[in-house]
C-alpha cells in the first residue's frame, strides 16, 4: 500500500482587547486581516492552494480584531492560519502541526504538536504532544506528552525535549513565509513573536520517542506473556503524572499491535505508603491491590492484606499476579 502523508499545520492567534497589558502591541493581528481583505477584494480569489475564511467586523465580538482562518494546501498537506477570540477575551498565540503516515498492520499514525502562549508578550507557551494510532479512522491508542518552550531575551529559545518540535518548526515557518510573501505582509515591522523563525537558528533535536521526563503518564509495562491463542501479552498501569489517582488499566497484544482491554482507573491510597487500591469500573472483573514505587508496580489479588502485601515486595513479590517496570518496553511499533 502507498504510504500517504498528510501534514496539517495551524496556527490560532486568539486575540482580544480586554484585559490586553497597554503596552502590548497587537499590530500583526490586525495587519494580518487588513492584508488579506485587500487582497481578496483585488483578486477575487486565490485558487485552490487557498481557503479563507474572514468574519465580518459587525459580528465580532471586538470589531477591532475580527476573526478569520486561512488553509494552504500543498503536496499532500495541509496548513490552517486561524485569529479568534477566546472566551475571556485574553489574547494568545498558539501553533499547531498535524501529520499522518502509515502505520503497523496498515493503519494511521497520526502525530500533533500544539503550541499555546501563556503571556501576554507571547513569549512562553505550553506544549502539547499527542500520538494516536487510527484503524479505518477508528481510535486504536494514544500516547501524550507536555512541555514548555520559552523565548529569552536574546531571542534564543529554551525549550523540553518533546517529538515533532523540530519538523513543527521548521513547516510552520515555510506556511508563514508564504503568508508573508501571498499578502505583502514583513512581520519584521510588527511586534510579532515568529517562534517558528527563531527556531530556524536554534539546534532542535529530532526526537521519535517520547522522553520519560515529558511523557503526561508513567508508564510500567509487564514482561510479554505468551497466551493459549500464541499472542505475546503486555500488561501495563499508566499512572498521570498531574493527577496520580487517575491510571489506565490495560493489556496490549503485540502481534496485533492493539490492546485486549482498557480501562480507567483510579488509585485509592491504602494505610501504607507507596500501596493502593486498584478501583475499575463497575463492569470490570478485575480487583487488585498495589505496591507502586517510581520503577516497579506490583500488583496482588484483592484479597491479599496491604501488610501481606508489603512483607512479600520486600522479600521479591514472588506472589504477585504482575510485576510491571518503567524499564520493560512497550512492545508499540
Amino acid at each position: 500500500m502507498k504510504t500517504i502523508k498528510k501534514v496539517c499545520f495551524c496556527l490560532f492567534l486568539c486575540l482580544g482587547c480586554i484585559g490586553c497589558s497597554p503596552s502590548t502591541s497587537l499590530d500583526f493581528w490586525t495587519i494580518t486581516y487588513d492584508q488579506i481583505e485587500r487582497y481578496l477584494n483585488e483578486s477575487g480569489n486565490l485558487g485552490n492552494d487557498w481557503h479563507i475564511g474572514l468574519q465580518e467586523k459587525d459580528l465580532a465580538v471586538d470589531k477591532d480584531y475580527p476573526e478569520l482562518t486561512i488553509h494552504k494546501y500543498g503536496d499532500q498537506q495541509e496548513c490552517v492560519l486561524s485569529f479568534q477570540m477566546d472566551a475571556k477575551d485574553k489574547p494568545y498565540i498558539a501553533y499547531q502541526y498535524t501529520m499522518e503516515t502509515e502505520a503497523a498492520l496498515g493503519r494511521t499514525k497520526q502525530k500533533s504538536l500544539e503550541l499555546t502562549s501563556t503571556d501576554a508578550g507571547f513569549t512562553k507557551y505550553d506544549m502539547k504532544y499527542t500520538e494516536m494510532i487510527l484503524e479505518d479512522g477508528n481510535f486504536i491508542s494514544q500516547d501524550t506528552a507536555s512541555g514548555i518552550l520559552q523565548v529569552q531575551e536574546d531571542q534564543t529559545l529554551q525549550f523540553d525535549s518533546i517529538p515533532l518540535l523540530k519538523e513543527s518548526m521548521e513547516n510552520l515557518n515555510a506556511m508563514i513565509d508564504d503568508i508573508e510573501k501571498t499578502f505583502d505582509i514583513d512581520y519584521t515591522k510588527t511586534s510579532f513573536v515568529n517562534v517558528p523563525a527563531l527556531a530556524q537558528k536554534t539546534n532542535i533535536p529530532e526526537t521519535e520517542e517520547i522522553p520519560e521526563e515529558t511523557a503526561d503518564n508513567i508508564a510500567y509495562f509487564s514482561k510479554p506473556d505468551i497466551n493459549a491463542k500464541g499472542f505475546s501479552l503486555v500488561t501495563c498501569l499508566e499512572i498521570n503524572k498531574t493527577n496520580p489517582s487517575s491510571a489506565i488499566f490495560s493489556e496490549f497484544n503485540v502481534e496485533r499491535q492493539s490492546d485486549e482491554f482498557s480501562y480507567n482507573i483510579s488509585l485509592e491510597k491504602q494505610s501504607q505508603e507507596n500501596c493502593y487500591a486498584l478501583v475499575f469500573p463497575f463492569d470490570s472483573d478485575f480487583s487488585y491491590i498495589a505496591y507502586i514505587d517510581e520503577t516497579q508496580a506490583y500488583l496482588y489479588d484483592a484479597s491479599f492484606t496491604v501488610e501481606k502485601m508489603v512483607q512479600d515486595v520486600a522479600q521479591g513479590g514472588s506472589q504477585a499476579v504482575f510485576v510491571l517496570s518503567t524499564e520493560n518496553e512497550s512492545y508499540k511499533e
